[in-house]
């Protein structure tokens, strides 16, 4: 569920008690439903599945939002077809990349959705937890909660903006392997940063309820909508594959990576 805890809301809740969006969720209680592997997802992952799959982060998930307001819904319902939702809270690319290559020969999609929001996140293995872990350098809290601990040298070179294009691009292409192998059409938008909603939509007191996300930290369901939008109009007007989504993002992109990264190393290295 990412960041969308009970505790957080219930934090939220008493800092914001007349919030209109926070009384809705007090309301109407978000359900997150799983499938047979834990994904947040309408249908199971089972041999010969033929419908749409989506992969992603926490936004893909749904993560503070009812499952009627994600973008995957959302898009699924104009496309039609059933719904695989392979999105992973806290995920980079390179988790999609594996998911789908441990799939290719199971599942038969029609079409694969792609849509990360975070550059700087990549997955290793952790021979100690046994288990795979996600590092960014724009995870601002102690790198060792809840992912295993990395060097500090490590965590710089990863803010590396070329390092970051050149990782994307692997892991991408692993991907569009994944979906020729499969026989799906592989589908990926340009980045939609939300500080361009809020010049576009000023959220005003008959703006449609919730337009926030629970936790406050999430996009709003705008962005979930307009996201929706811009992948069924590239669907249905067949527009060029976007190898690369964060081409006009990274400005702002790196402006926030270098406010995180010195709240995680006050000092400069020597």
């Amino acid at each position: 569920m990412g960041k969308d805890e009970n505790r957080r809301f219930k934090h939220n809740l008493a800092k914001y008690p007349d919030d209109k969006c926070l009384l809705h969720y007090k309301n109407f209680p978000i359900e997150y439903k799983t499938n047979n592997f834990g994904f947040r997802s309408p249908s199971d992952i089972e041999e010969g599945f033929n419908g749409n799959v989506y992969i992603g982060c926490s936004h893909t998930w749904g993560s503070a939002h009812h499952w009627k307001n994600v973008w995957v819904h959302l898009l699924n319902e104009k496309v039609g077809g059933r719904c695989l939702n392979l999105g992973v809270p806290g995920s980079g690319v390179a988790t999609g990349a594996r998911i789908l290559h441990e799939l290719k020969d199971f599942i038969k999609p029609k079409n694969i959705f792609c849509h990360y929001v975070h550059p700087y996140r990549y997955e290793y293995w952790d021979w100690v937890g046994k288990k795979w872990r996600t590092v960014s350098p724009n995870f601002n809290y102690e790198l060792k909660q809840p992912h295993a601990p990395v060097p500090e040298e490590m965590v710089r070179y990863l803010a590396e903006e070329e390092y970051t294009r050149a990782h994307y691009q692997s892991q991408f292409a692993l991907i569009k392997n994944a979906a020729n192998h499969m026989g799906a059409k592989l589908h990926s938008i340009s980045f939609l940063h939300q500080s361009k909603l809020e010049e576009k939509y000023q959220i005003k007191n008959d703006t449609p309820i919730p337009f926030k996300a629970r936790d406050l930290v999430h996009n709003y369901t705008l962005w979930h909508q307009n996201v929706a939008d811009r992948f069924y109009r590239a669907y249905t007007q067949n527009e060029p594959l976007v190898e690369f989504p964060f081409v006009e993002a990274m400005n702002i992109e790196n402006k926030k990576l270098k406010e995180d990264l010195k709240k995680l190393f006050p000092k400069e290295l020597l």
